[in-house]
Order: structure tokens, then sequence, then C-alpha cells
């Protein structure tokens, strides 16, 4: 059994286990043609998520057909609707446009989905992912201007924008003076808490046709925060460490060797950052109740208690940390603890 076998889709479940309710209502909305957005950090499963949405729509909706592109990293606008065009109409069984834009972006195009949509007397739900990647553009909310003047008035055609920055998708639509206010709903992926993924992890085992002690189970959701790429990936070194009953103490071997694996991206994930932010981080993870007090600010030094909101903002925008219920957390659990070893 390899690892896409070991991960493979339970029989009536879903892949993203404990979203069920979150796929329902993004799939009543999307149907319903209103416009979402959703945000997930990196390795929460929003691009699982996506697919899930995608193929219950299909499902569902006999007039309606799906179309995913990602905005890639490095991009302007111009190559973005290029390839856009040309995915869409080779999607859409459409001859694409006979002259296109090199040099300056063609925002017509983006009209393209709803002329095709009434040619073919279909419905079209469009997913954009990587959306935060929108913020390279140079006068990136001009560019957002005509996305959204577009977006608005169409009329068979419905899109969800996705990213990996809930800060940052907060700051496009909540923000009055962005050109997506009002674009529509943004819906957070959330982590589960721990016993929705102790049966998930179970499953996968018996799916293998081996075992998995309950605790040992808990123990892989604790040990990776619920984070379900991690929780994967760790369940499946102690599955492959199995002969046929897992234990608590092959989790713990299994989890030594996926710290080592990523401690390189670990070690690069923290020379990208500065030594206040590297403080501050160091200051979250010894549980400091008031990092602002003139104590914490001297023996962390983190200089004058102006600094703490522009650190915490730059590690929000960099996706290092989010704020869960008023309490700061840092988002990636190898990181965390890389960072309690090695800080």
């Amino acid at each position: 059994m390899d690892l896409h076998q070991f991960l493979s889709r339970p029989p009536g479940g879903l892949y993203l286990p404990g979203q069920e309710f979150l796929v329902k209502r993004l799939v009543a909305k999307l149907a319903n043609s209103k416009n979402i957005a959703f945000a997930a950090h990196d390795g929460w499963g929003k691009t699982i998520l996506q697919k899930e949405v995608g193929y219950a729509l299909l499902e569902q909706n006999d007039d309606l057909r799906t179309f995913h592109i990602e905005i890639q990293a490095k991009e302007n606008p111009t190559s973005f609707l290029i390839r856009f065009t040309n995915k869409l109409c080779e999607s859409t069984a459409t001859k694409p446009p006979t002259h296109q834009h090199t040099v300056s972006p063609d925002y017509k195009l983006l009209d393209l989905p709803e002329k095709i949509a009434t040619r073919k007397k279909i419905r079209l739900v469009i997913f954009i992912s990587n959306f935060q990647y929108t913020r390279q553009y140079k006068n990136y909310w001009d560019v957002l201007r005509r996305f959204s003047r577009s977006w608005k008035i169409h009329l068979r055609c419905t899109y969800c924008i996705s990213g990996s920055n809930n800060y940052i998708f907060k700051e496009l639509l909540g923000n009055s003076a962005c050109p997506l206010q009002g674009f529509g709903s943004l819906y957070s992926l959330q982590r589960n808490q721990v016993a929705t993924y102790t049966s998930y992890i179970r499953g996968l085992f018996l799916n293998g046709d081996k075992m998995i002690d309950a605790s040992a189970a808990r123990s892989i959701a604790c040990k990776t925060d619920s984070h379900l790429f991690y929780l994967q990936l760790l369940a499946w070194h102690a599955f492959t460490k199995t002969d046929s009953f897992c234990t608590a103490s092959i989790v713990d071997d299994a989890y030594k060797n996926l710290v080592y694996h990523y401690e390189p991206h670990m070690r690069d994930m923290g020379n990208r950052l500065t030594q206040k932010q590297l403080n501050y981080l160091r200051a979250l993870l010894n549980h400091t109740e008031n990092i602002c007090s003139k104590d914490s600010l001297e023996h962390y030094k983190l200089g004058r208690s102006s600094n703490i909101a522009r650190v915490k903002q730059s590690l929000m925008i960099k996706g290092i940390i989010e704020i869960q219920n008023g309490v700061v957390m840092i988002v990636d659990p190898l990181f965390s603890y890389w960072l309690k070893k090695h800080t």
C-alpha cells in the first residue's frame, strides 16, 4: 500500500474529516449563485475542501459545470489572463480567442466565462485558488477593481476565491476601501478537535488491514496539533512501521523521523524571520501572560511596546501566527516544536 492508497476516501465519507457542515454550507451558497471566499493555512486541507465542494456541486446540479485555476507566484495579470483563458476554453471545449494581448492585460477576457455559459446554456462555478498572490501585482487594487467589476455583473458565473492566509483575506474582504468589499461571504477552515481525528486515523489503519491503539491515534492528532497535512504524514510513517498493531511508542519513533525530515525546512523558516519576530515567538511559546509589560519587553529584547503590534502583523501576513478566539497561536506545529528546541 502506498501513501495515496492509505489516504484514499473511505466509503460514504469525506476526504476531509469533520468538515461536513462547512462543505454543505459552501455547496449551498455556490449552487444559489452566491460568490464566496474561504481561507486556510497551508496544510489544513483547503485544496481537498475545494475538490469536495466541486464534486458535490456536480452531483447535485445537472446544469452546472466547474472550473478550477490557481494564481501562480511571480505571475503578472497578463500571463494569468492568458492562462485563465486557454484553460477555460480547454475545459469547456470552446475555441480560444484568436488574438490575445501578450504585453498589457486584456481584462475583457474576464467576461469570457459569462459568454461561454450563456452560449452553452449552463452555469459555471469558477474556483480561483492562491488568490493571496494578487498582492504581488503592480497596482493590485486596480487589478482587483477590474476583477470585481466583471464578476458582479455575471449572471451565469459564480466565483469562489481561496487562499492560504486568513489575515490577508479579512483585509481584502473587510476593508471598506478594497474593491472586493461586498464580494461575498468569507469562510475559514478551522482545525478539528483531537477527538474528530482519532476515529479518522483508526479508519486509515483499518483500510490498510492494521489496527492502532486509541491512545496512539490520539497521540498522532496531539503531536501534530490536528494539522491535517502533518497528521496524515505522521499516521503514514507510523503505519509503515507497524506490523499489525500500532502503539504509542511506534508513533513516538515515527514523529522523530518526521521532525528530522522537515528540520531543514523549519531552519529555513526561522532564518527568514527577524530577531524580534523570533523573540516574540519565544515569548508565545513560554506562555508569557503580558508580553507588553516592561519586564517581558526587556527579557525578550522586544524594544518598545509599540513594536508588538507591528511584529504581530508581520507574522500574520507571513502566515506564521493567527488569532483564534482572542488567543495568538503559531500555525505550524512542527515549526513550534523546532522553535522550542532551537531558540
